[in-house]
């Protein structure tokens, strides 16, 4: 049975969106008034509600 390969490669398009999608945590962050600790508190909440649909 022949393997099939699929070569994937990012445009210079992608890369630049790759590049803004970065910014975006920063950006978000500067607008919600929540200290460090609270914004742990919140991804770790998220992440584990998350998991719970990827359970399912």
């Amino acid at each position: 049975m022949a393997e099939r390969f699929l070569v994937v490669k990012i445009t210079e398009e992608g890369m630049d969106l790759r590049e803004r999608a970065l910014e975006i945590p920063q950006k978000i962050g500067g607008c919600i008034s929540l200290t460090q600790e609270e914004a742990l508190q919140l991804y770790t909440i998220l992440r584990k509600l998350l998991g719970q649909f990827e359970e399912e």
